[in-house]
């Protein structure tokens, strides 16, 4: 089963309910839209005789904690404590864990029947559109010890714009290539169709081998990207030819800022020569 300890949330499917179900009201749905939004979504674990209680349990709870728990919520999660309905997995662990899930339940119960919480403002998501245009390329330079270690340290990451990609709850951001320069010398607008892409991974084996370029920079805010960031200008993209293009907008590779350095060092031990 999806779930590493008897606690409420200590389950894959509860934590995705929970999240799933706040996702919902950040998207200014009513309390009653959200739930019916879960019962949809989560259909098929409803279905299943493990699953199915979970998904209950944890709405009712994460509802309540937002003062939105409705009577019929409140109604079925209390018949499922009651009746032992989804303790099956439990019994199988063993005594002891079945013993801690009952008293899990059994709290969660003396919860959900106390009153709940006034509702709670829950805030929409501020969502992100990074602005840079397709064509556009960045120079960062590596500084960190790990550089220092690899002899990266003072080499610029090119960055180019080539694509747009979604980043969850909905921020917009840039696909790009890599490329990294040989020396310390930053480049020139120009000389960037000189140096080869960054290979991601391999795309695909059959008919021939074709590698993945592109990847998925984590831009969510304007005050995530680094200030020491260059802007070298605006160049064509020169699609790198073959290429292979992930067919959905989560396959792709992506980069966060923090460990940026590490993450395309490896992958240019991996697949380049410096």
């Amino acid at each position: 089963m999806g779930a590493w300890g008897p606690g409420l949330f200590s389950d894959d499917v509860a934590c995705d309910v929970k999240e799933y179900y706040m996702n919902c009201l950040r998207e200014e749905m009513s309390a009653d839209e959200a739930e019916a939004a879960v019962v949809s979504y989560f259909g098929d674990e409803l279905a299943d005789s493990d699953d199915g209680p979970v998904v209950v349990l944890a709405l009712a709870d994460t509802a309540w904690r937002v003062g939105r728990l409705s009577e019929k919520l409140k109604e079925a999660a209390i018949r499922i404590i009651d009746t032992g309905e989804g303790l099956e997995r439990w019994e199988v662990e063993g005594k002891q864990l079945l013993k801690k899930r009952q008293d899990v339940l059994q709290k969660l119960k003396e919860k959900l029947l106390s009153p709940q919480p006034s509702e709670k403002k829950v805030y929409k998501y501020r969502l992100y559109k990074c602005e840079w245009k397709i064509g556009d390329v960045f120079a960062y330079r590596f500084e960190s010890e790990i550089a220092k270690e690899k002899g990266y340290y003072g080499r610029y990451l090119l960055i180019q714009k080539v694509d747009e990609g979604i980043w969850h709850p909905g921020h917009v951001v840039p696909i790009v290539y890599f490329r990294i320069t040989k020396d310390m010398t930053l480049p020139s607008i120009d000389d960037i169709k000189n140096i080869e892409c960054l290979k991601m991974g391999l795309g695909k084996k059959e008919p021939e081998i074709i590698y993945d370029y592109r990847g998925k920079l984590i831009n969510t805010s304007k005050r995530i990207i680094p200030k020491s960031l260059i802007y070298l200008g605006n160049v064509d993209v020169i699609y790198h030819n073959p290429e292979y293009v992930p067919e959905y907008d989560v396959s792709y590779s992506s980069f966060e800022w923090k460990c940026i350095e590490e993450e395309i060092i490896k992958l240019n031990e991996r697949y380049s020569t410096k």
